[in-house]
This record gives C-alpha cells, structure tokens and sequence, in this order.
C-alpha cells in the first residue's frame, strides 16, 4: 500500500460522496502500519468517518481522528478469522466460497507472506444474521476437503508496558517480518485541518486587500491621466488660438 494507493482512495470517497474538500497530503509511518491523511476542509473529515467500512488495495483500513485516545486496535464486531486454509487457496477464492453457501462478506483477505497464502485469512460479514448463520455450522466448514476454522477476530490483550517487551536481539529479519505481517488490521489517521483552514482564511483575507488597493491605485492613476489630458488638451486649443489671432494680424 503506498501513499498514491491511499491517496486515489480517499480522492475518489470525497469525490463520489459529494463532501467539499479533497485530500491534501498522505504521511506513511515507516514499519509502523499507520500513517496520516490531511484534508483540506473540515468538512471532508466528517464525512470519511461517518463511513464505517474503507478498503485499500483489498485491505480494511480504521478510520480515526488524529489524537482519538481510542483503542485504535478495537476489532470490527462482523470481522471473523478464518483459520486451516488450503496454501493454495486466495483472497478470491475464499470470497468464492462464501458466495456459494449464500453468504455474502466484504473484502475477504487471506493473509500474505512472500507471494504465498499463510493458511489463514479474515472475512467481513455484511450483518450479524449472516455470521451467525455461519457460525452455526459448530465453528467449522468443510472447504476443499479440510476442516476450516472460523472464530470472532481477536485483539491482543494490551502490554503492561507501552509497546510490549522489546524484540529479543536473536530474532532475525525473517521472523520480525513473520511479527510484522501478523498485524492484521491497518489504521490510519485522519489528520484535523482547522490550522490549515485558518491559513487558508488569510491567504483568502490577504488576496481580497490587495485586490481592493490595486483597484483603488488604477482608479487614482485614471483620475489623474483624465486630468492630465484634460490640461493638455485646454493648452493645446489655447495655442491654436493665439496662432490664429497672430496670423490674422500678420494679414492686415
């Protein structure tokens, strides 16, 4: 997932929902799987978390406020585990299945490692009818011959300390990234624009007198050039005038 992939998402909601405003700015945090969206109005904040589900690049993402002291970790209610799959099975053909039983689900994700399926995955049910229906098959479904798991997706019970024990210095590369895809659920931020929206006030602010005292120098530099002519014209009439009156005489 990368920032133009969230950047086109978020784009194409404001857009279709019709909200004023647009995204500004996208921030990835590193290793982190969080990062931040900036807006441009207020406006399309609200209205891309009034929306319960997004989905990027086939992944679910969380939707907050930047500085919501929430659990930012707190599991969709219809977001179920699915475990003991075929190493051969994919995303789409976990949504397959579903859909043949008459069950509908969002976005069904199978997990990843290296281009190769990890033998379990996640499913959005569209409403709790539909997983309870599921569920009632005692917890297993029979699916290209194995016994598949399913249970209500789980969070990791919260560290006594800020971000859990350190990684031990024997673990390898391989198995920090084993840890790191383990992170079923990407959040993200969305970052608050009141700041930026008086910023823009200003500049709008700035904009306007200057427009009022470049009218204001064009109307006095008009004023003033109407005068000008007007002098050179009552000069120039004067001195046809004389020259009349001196060549009348010269006649005489």
């Amino acid at each position: 997932m990368t920032p133009s992939d969230i950047m086109h998402h978020f784009v194409k909601f404001t857009f279709d929902s019709g909200c004023r405003g647009s995204v500004l700015n996208v921030q990835i945090i590193p290793k982190k799987g969080f990062g931040f969206v900036t807006f441009d109005y207020p406006d399309a904040v609200e209205c891309v978390l009034q929306s319960r589900y997004h989905f990027i690049c086939g992944c679910q993402v969380e939707i907050k406020r930047k500085g919501d002291k929430g659990n930012r970790q707190q599991e969709d209610p219809l977001k179920y585990f699915i475990g003991g799959l075929d190493h051969s099975i994919s995303s789409k053909d976990l949504g397959s299945y579903f859909a043949s039983i008459g069950v509908e689900v969002l976005v069904p994700q199978v997990m990843m490692h290296e281009g190769k399926s990890r033998g379990f995955g996640f499913v959005t049910f569209t409403n709790q009818e539909e997983a309870d229906r599921v569920l009632a098959m005692e917890h297993f479904i029979g699916y290209r011959g194995k016994q598949v798991e399913i249970k209500k997706a789980s969070v990791p019970p919260p560290s006594s300390n800020a971000r859990g024990k350190k990684v031990k210095k024997g673990l390898d590369g391989r198995r920090r990234k084993e840890t790191e895809d383990n992170n079923a659920e990407i959040n993200w931020m969305v970052e608050d624009v009141n700041k930026m929206q008086l910023q823009q006030l200003n500049l709008e602010g700035s904009i306007a007198a200057t427009q009022t005292d470049l009218e204001g120098s064009i109307a006095a530099t008009k004023t003033d050039l109407e005068g000008s002519i007007a002098a050179t014209k009552t000069d120039l009439e004067g001195s046809i005038a004389a020259t009349r009156t001196d060549h009348s005489t010269s006649l005489m």
